[in-house]
């Protein structure tokens, strides 16, 4: 009984399918190359991209002159950042936040461990009861 890998061998052999295959492929890359150099669609594809990346930073720059977008963007960060820092420390948020985050993790803690407790339990309970034959 021959293997499907045996068979395919057999048939590659007798029609030479990996050698056409890969003549094909190199006269595909030869043509598209060839294709490429008379038309030059590499390098105009380059140009192209080229023209549209500086037509919008050019863009950006002059919204950004007019608008000062760059500027209001930074104010507004520094506003915001001055804001959160004048909360906190009339609200103690931070210390709050830290405060919750422990009483949480201690309670999570209390609770994994009850859970622990009462699957032992029962473990040891199941353990002193089995009867093994």
């Amino acid at each position: 009984v021959a293997s499907a890998g045996d068979k395919c061998k057999e048939i590659d052999k007798k029609h030479a399918i990996m050698k056409r295959s890969s003549q094909l492929v190199k006269t595909a890359a030869k043509k598209t190359r060839e294709f490429d150099e008379k038309h030059k669609i590499t390098s105009k594809s380059i140009r192209t991209s080229k023209k549209i990346g500086n037509s919008a930073l050019e863009g950006a720059k002059k919204v950004d002159e007019k608008h000062h977008v760059v500027d209001n963007t930074k104010l507004a960060a520094k506003k915001a950042i001055e804001k959160a820092k004048d909360v906190n420390q009339k609200h103690h948020v931070t210390e709050k936040t830290v405060k919750a985050a422990s009483f949480t993790s201690k309670k999570v803690l209390a609770g994994a461990k009850f859970v622990s407790s009462k699957v032992m339990a029962k473990e040891k309970k199941f353990a002193t009861t089995t009867v093994y034959h």
